[in-house]
């Protein structure tokens, strides 16, 4: 193992611990060995509980604490001057005791790092929520953060609303990336520290699957609204056991009208935006015969005849605006199976129709576009939208949902596989 160390660029501490035998202090020594050269450090440790009696026992003696050697390490901050990424992974989150001196002793080292990852929280004193002073005292160089992990694994280890804002407060330079996934509550606290760092962001993604936790639509559209430097914006759910995407930006928020003028206001992140992700719900669709759709919405109708087209048409406006745009996916496919047992997912009934008609022809600006997901959607593309969008997005690569989401898919997607089989077409 001490020969592989100095060698290594990415690497992965998985395996179970026990503080009382000294396990950490060998742990401590093999990471000494790890070379000038270490990009990306992740740690996957599980921490042994003790029985009740016996750590009693060990308290008594005053054996329950990690053993110490001597400190024969490198200078503090310098054993790894490469290293950019440190990625905690908890595989448990048991009240067992936390080797608080192993743990300092790992973020001196890390004065470099720029990227950090925690994906669960449990224990109020771990390692993981520790960090956010050690961010502050020794990590000045953090741009980037990514906070939570998919539903199953973390259901019952949510990072709340307070310890985000916490992390998020942990940042000298300003953030460039934050990423929450599921479990990662984001609310009131969290928007005021993020709010600091609007003039540096650039990337923001959004997949936490309970709307009860996750930004309103004033908070989205606050990002949207006055981060000039933004090009990533995804609000879209990444979860492997969802039934339901959320519907968190109503067709209203999106438009994002002057109620004055009733003009599409001017977002900051016009002319920079690369990447949106979104799911743009609640658009009336008197097209359809099915009343539920995934994000649980039911019955949309009209107040009035053409009502849905006019807000599609806003959509589309909306879209339009965003010129520089590569990716663009306005549905959702939950990676739940038929043979799941939390199979369930239904489609997105009232969203985009996707059709000329509806007033796709609005994005004939983005000659940027080369990605393009309708997953779970209802559209109702056809051979004549195949066609005007290989005319007009010149730079299309794939497409994501063609197969089970358009009234007319089978002819479109033979269409292009006949005169374009050069683009992808995808399941999602």
């Amino acid at each position: 193992m001490e020969a592989i160390l100095p060698r290594v660029r990415h690497l992965t501490v998985e395996a179970n611990y026990d503080i009382r035998f000294g396990g950490l202090h060998t742990l401590r020594h093999l990471l000494d060995q790890c070379s000038t050269a270490l990009e990306k450090l992740t740690f996957e440790i599980e921490y042994q509980p003790h029985d009740d009696w016996y750590h009693r026992l060990l308290e008594a003696r005053g054996l329950n604490k990690e053993i110490e050697g001597p400190d024969t390490s490198k200078s503090e901050g310098m054993a790894w001057p490469s290293l950019k990424e440190l990625v905690l992974q908890p595989r448990n989150c048991v009240d067992a005791p936390q080797p608080t001196e192993f743990w300092t002793w790992v973020y001196k080292r890390c004065g470099r790092v720029q990227s950090l990852e925690v994906s669960k929280i449990k224990n109020l004193q771990g390692p993981e929520v520790a960090i956010t002073d050690a961010a502050l005292a020794h990590m000045p160089n953090l741009v980037n953060i990514t906070l939570g992990c998919d539903t199953f694994a973390g259901r019952n280890f949510p990072i709340r609303d307070n310890q985000v804002a916490t992390f998020l407060g942990g940042s000298r330079k300003g953030w460039k990336a934050v990423r929450l996934k599921s479990k990662a509550r984001f609310q009131s606290q969290s928007m005021k520290i993020l709010e600091k760092h609007f003039s540096t962001l650039e990337v923001f993604e959004v997949g936490v699957s309970d709307t009860q936790y996750g930004p309103t639509n004033e908070y989205l559209l606050q990002v949207l609204n006055s981060c000039p430097k933004l090009h990533t914006f995804m609000d879209n759910d990444q979860d492997y056991y969802i039934k339901h995407v959320h519907d968190r930006l109503l067709h209203s928020a999106f438009i994002d009208k002057d109620p004055v003028t009733g003009v599409l206001k001017t977002w900051a992140c016009e002319p920079s935006l690369k990447v949106l992700k979104v799911c743009v719900a609640n658009i009336p669709r008197p097209d359809m015969t099915d009343t539920a759709d995934v994000t649980g919405t039911m019955n949309v109708q009209e107040r009035y005849p053409g009502q849905g087209r006019e807000i599609q048409g806003y959509v589309y406006d909306r879209i339009a605006r965003l010129v520089n745009l590569e990716t663009l996916w306005l549905g959702h496919r939950s990676y739940i199976g038929p043979g799941s047992p939390y199979y369930g997912t239904k489609d997105q009934i009232y969203c985009l129709e996707m059709s000329l008609e509806s007033g796709l022809h609005k994005l004939a600006g983005l000659k940027n576009l080369e990605e393009l997901s309708v997953s779970g959607m209802k559209t109702r593309i056809g051979v004549k939208e195949v066609q005007w969008m290989v005319e007009h997005w010149p730079k299309l690569q794939i497409i994501y949902g063609l197969y089970e989401s358009s009234y007319d898919g089978k002819a479109a997607v033979e269409w292009l596989k006949v005169h374009y089989p050069e683009i992808k077409l995808m399941r999602l």
